[in-house]
């Protein structure tokens, strides 16, 4: 932003990284701005009408500036001690050991003064707000960021800069950093490219989890924190390991091109051919793998073994399922 550099350092200050954090304050809070002088003052509330104007649809939370850390003094109590930013109050509330569960948690974590529509359709994108009737959260393949902003009444936009915001904050949490890890390490074990349900089934054996959640709530949890990190990846790094993508109504986590996902959509195609009623009989697992390895594999990606072509072609098939002995066979079929 084309700001001065005592605008910037009061920006700074209030922990404000993104446009969607500005909007946290009034414009009266800004104009009046203690510890920086008038022609300051003036331009971060011009930025401020400015940034309502080109964002309208982002839902306004107010903030007042005793909330922040600017120009406070240091230790004591009342009007004149210096509150945490959400972002110092993360790295205080979340431990490095953090389970599963927690972390999922702490992505929904609001500020003090109240929610914001902008922050509830992210959690929606997120899969946090999907709930069963014993209200257990479970993952939302389908709750797509247009889906969850039109839900809202906001554009895609709105839900685009919470997550900007949020990106930041959740890579000053190191349970965070650890998760991101995590999900790096499961996609290069799967070739490079793996379903959203992989990822989530697979980061609850990474990480520590809650002993007394069930299965579900755990690939739920893992769901949405995948689905946060791939966000935060490549909103925060220069070089990002790995990304989400949408396809075909499926969501993929991948570290190469975008024609990896096409590559295990053609594998899922490959798996309902197989199962289909035109092949009554049930194929051995030699000539599985060999239907499936016809499926031409991208050059960028590393040679898949026998078992991850089965796993990621019933991952995204709509209608095959694996058994233990490797063979294809239609859902609803009993695996004996």
């Amino acid at each position: 932003l084309p700001l001065s550099p005592s605008a910037l350092n009061a920006l700074n200050r209030l922990s404000v990284d993104t446009i969607g954090e500005l909007l946290l304050y009034s414009p009266h809070a800004l104009r009046w701005l203690r510890g920086v002088g008038r022609a300051t003052q003036n331009e971060l509330s011009g930025l401020f009408q400015e940034a309502r104007v080109r964002f309208p649809e982002v839902a306004v939370t107010i903030r007042s500036l005793g909330e922040s850390s600017v120009a406070n003094k240091k230790g004591g109590s009342g009007p004149n001690s210096k509150s945490k930013s959400p972002a110092a109050q993360a790295r205080t509330t979340i431990p490095s050991d953090a389970t599963l569960g927690v972390l999922a948690r702490s992505l929904r974590e609001r500020d003090r003064d109240g929610e914001s529509r902008s922050n509830d359709a992210m959690a929606d994108y997120l899969g946090l707000s999907q709930e069963t009737p014993n209200g257990t959260a479970v993952p939302a393949e389908r709750a797509q960021m247009q889906v969850a902003a039109e839900k809202h009444g906001l554009t895609r936009a709105a839900v685009y800069l919470a997550l900007d915001g949020a990106s930041k904050r959740w890579q000053r949490i190191s349970a965070f950093k650890d998760a991101a890890t995590a999900v790096h390490e499961i996609i290069t074990s799967m070739g490079g490219i793996a379903t959203i349900r992989e990822v989530a089934a697979a980061i609850t054996t990474r990480l520590p989890v809650d002993t007394a959640s069930t299965v579900e709530q755990r690939r739920a949890d893992g769901f949405s924190v995948a689905l946060a990190v791939a966000e935060a990846e490549h909103r925060t790094q220069e070089n990002p390991r790995f990304k989400a993508c949408r396809a075909a109504k499926q969501l993929f986590l991948t570290s190469s091109s975008d024609s990896s996902t096409s590559y295990a959509l053609e594998l899922g195609k490959k798996a309902d051919e197989i199962v289909s009623k035109d092949n009554p009989v049930m194929l051995a697992p030699g000539a599985c793998i060999s239907q499936l390895r016809t499926v031409v594999k991208p050059e960028e990606l590393p040679e898949l073994s026998n078992e991850r072509i089965l796993s990621l072609a019933t991952s995204t098939s709509a209608s095959a399922c694996l058994n233990s002995r490797g063979e294809l066979y239609p859902r609803g079929l009993s695996a004996a």
